[in-house]
């Protein structure tokens, strides 16, 4: 037995709001290594390995939180559904989104068939 929406909603808003809170923590530590990194500089006996090394690590770092922004952002998004009632509902078409989607990807926008008819698109082109 499925439960109501306003519990899954709920239950959903949590998910979101832990998610969040992880994902926060986790570019701030980013930021700290990335930081220290920057602050430390490179002495005088770096060799050009370190110096790629480093470029790579800093360059690793910087995708990574440009992508958990990102996620932040979609999350963000997705709590102020829950709030104004559009949650769980495909922003194309407006069918519901499965529960079993939004547990996996609770910040999805798009049902099953919107998002595949989306990759096939981004493929094609």
């Amino acid at each position: 037995m499925e439960k109501d929406s306003s519990s899954f909603e709920k239950e959903m808003e949590k998910v979101l709001l832990e998610s969040r809170t992880a994902l926060i923590k986790k570019m701030a530590k980013n930021d700290d290594f990335l930081n220290s990194l920057v602050n430390e500089g490179t002495s005088d006996n770096s060799d050009s390995i370190d110096l790629a090394t480093e470029e790579l690590a800093k360059r690793g770092i910087l995708a990574i939180n440009r992508q958990d922004a990102s996620t932040l952002n979609s999350i963000e998004h997705a709590i102020v559904r829950i709030k104004n009632g559009s949650f769980g509902h495909c922003a194309l078409c407006g069918k519901p989104i499965p529960q079993e989607r939004l547990r996996a990807v609770p910040y999805a926008v798009l049902c099953y068939s919107c998002k595949n008819a989306e990759e096939k698109r981004k493929k094609n082109n």
